[in-house]
């Protein structure tokens, strides 16, 4: 009788629901690569400031503690699969005469440097895996690609670095292929489609009754992140943010100067013509974040005791909700966020939505609102271009787009 119910409670609470994606995203220094260390670690590895005495004095203790006991029962290692480790090996599997003519045509690179280049990409070539075996998968894709890529970022340098893989990502996205620019249909999704092969492998290679959590580092094409929504229930899209002056600080404590990191500024978060291919294309970090599912507060420790403790309690109460969904009630500040996430649905913009709560100090809701038309005017998404070139509900258009010819004429040449 104790196992009938105790297989009828694990049903309930879903514990075959043994697989995991996260997928991380953020501008460059926010800490994806932290995150992505943190959970990959084993869990005696984790350092966090998790309550977990026996005599809590407040409920946001006793939180803390349900959450721990969820983490010591029920914490796996995440096998991480960073984005730049696999256009990397993607650049390798093109073998050695065509990846060493991408990598000759790299400007601003030494002949050195592109020899070194070589050497790594012919390592990975040469490299073999069985993947029928979950030890050797996550091996690969977690340690060996990994340090592959740090013996290039060595190589390179990291503004090189940064400035290679957006290339190659960009290509890959317009044609396929790492090592071509032209455009060619149905290639965006080239990346994603060959991390979902990854994720599947591991899938078919682990044993009966272990779980499979991954973590994808990173996702930059919000278009990349809707392929991966749609395709798995199990699958978050997790945000990682801190204050833009301390990220400029981590990065130029890496090696960065104010001008490169300008530079990769305006190459991920930068201002996008909807009108332009390259748009759709390019890494684009504030609509990923819009997109996000979960956002994380990675902000300076202040001394390296504490150093990403903080950090790693918040990944541990979302991996347990993941597990665990309902374990915990959310925080005033979460609860009034959700709030703001659900009015934000009540705009009609086409562009951005955003939704607000204003409260009092004890986090009681004063007002809620959100962005759209005046009150009596129609909203974006209820307005087509059609509709207004063919005199349909003119109620819906102000004089000025009625009467302007230019604005039809090029409404006309996109139908």
């Amino acid at each position: 009788m104790d196992n009938y119910f105790q297989n009828t409670i694990s049903k309930i609470y879903g514990d075959d629901d043994d697989f995991i994606v996260i997928g991380l995203t953020g501008r460059t220094g926010s800490g994806c690569s932290t995150v992505s260390n943190i959970l990959s670690k084993e869990k005696s590895d984790i350092k966090h400031s998790l309550y977990t005495g026996n005599n809590p004095s407040t409920n946001n203790e006793r939180k803390q503690k349900v959450v721990y006991k969820c983490f010591e029962k029920n914490w796996t290692p995440f096998i991480t699969i960073q984005a730049s480790t696999i256009l990397m090996l993607m650049l390798a599997e093109l073998g050695v005469e065509r990846s060493s003519t991408f990598v000759g045509g790299v400007e601003g690179l030494e002949e050195q440097v592109k020899s070194d280049i070589n050497k790594v990409l012919r390592n990975i070539l040469d490299k073999n895996i069985c993947k029928e075996d979950i030890g050797a998968l996550r091996y690969f894709y977690t340690e060996f690609l990994p340090e592959k890529n740090a013996e290039l970022k060595k190589i390179v340098g990291s503004a090189g670095y940064v400035k290679l893989f957006q290339q190659l990502g960009n290509n890959l996205r317009d044609s396929g292929s790492v090592n071509s620019s032209k455009v060619e249909s149905g290639s965006f999704f080239s990346l994603a489609e060959r991390i979902n092969k990854i994720i599947k492998e591991v899938r078919e290679a682990r044993k009966a009754g272990d779980k499979t959590f991954i973590i994808i580092d990173a996702i930059r094409n919000p278009f990349e992140a809707i392929y991966f929504q749609d395709r798995y229930s199990s699958f978050y899209l997790m945000a990682v943010s801190c204050n833009d002056d301390e990220r400029k600080r981590r990065l130029r404590g890496l090696g960065y100067t104010d001008s490169e990191i300008d530079k990769i500024d305006a190459e991920e978060y930068g201002d996008l013509k909807l009108t332009e291919q390259k748009t759709y294309v390019k890494q684009d970090i504030q609509a990923c974040l819009q997109r996000a599912d979960l956002h994380l507060s990675n902000p300076d420790s202040g001394n390296t005791v504490s150093h990403f403790n903080y950090l790693a309690d918040q990944l541990i109460t979302f991996v347990s909700l993941m597990i665990r969904p309902g374990l915990v009630t959310p925080t005033p500040l979460e609860r009034c966020m959700q709030i703001a996430y659900t009015a934000k649905l009540n705009s009609g913009c086409i562009s951005r939505q955003v939704g607000a709560v204003v409260t009092d100090v004890n986090f009681s809701v004063q007002a809620v609102g959100w962005n759209d038309t005046p009150f009596g005017q129609v909203p974006c998404s209820l307005r087509n271009r059609f509709d207004l070139v063919s005199g349909f509900d003119q109620s819906a258009y102000s004089e000025y787009e009625k009467y302007r010819s230019k604005i039809h004429s090029k409404i006309h040449c996109r139908k």
